[in-house]
Order: structure tokens, then C-alpha cells, then sequence
């Protein structure tokens, strides 16, 4: 996750440490919350079986 957000910002000429820790992790949500459903469904359609009650996001 942090490294596509880091290739993102490179794209737009930024880097992490130019937008500082709070805006940076506000990023890293932003871009969970557009990509973590597309994410589940390709392991859904992998047929992969893990307890999807107890979902975790490694920034939890």
C-alpha cells in the first residue's frame, strides 16, 4: 500500500516526505478506501477462503 501511494506521488512530482506523516497516512486511507473493495473481490474470485469477518488493513 505505501509503495503505490509513494509511485502515485512520484507521478504528481511529490514524495512522502515533501507532504509530511499526516497528510501522507490521510492519503494512504484515501487510497484504501477507493482500492480495498477491488482488492477482497480479486481474493474472493482466487478462491481464497479466510475468515472474512475478521478483515484486517495492515494500517489498522
Amino acid at each position: 500500500t505505501q509503495m503505490v501511494v509513494e509511485r502515485e506521488l512520484a507521478k504528481e512530482g511529490k514524495s512522502r516526505r515533501d507532504m509530511g506523516r499526516e497528510k501522507f497516512l490521510k492519503r494512504v486511507w484515501e487510497w484504501k478506501e477507493q482500492s480495498g473493495g477491488t482488492i477482497v473481490s480479486q481474493l474472493r474470485r482466487l478462491g481464497t477462503t479466510p475468515d472474512w469477518e475478521r478483515e484486517r488493513f495492515t494500517m489498522d
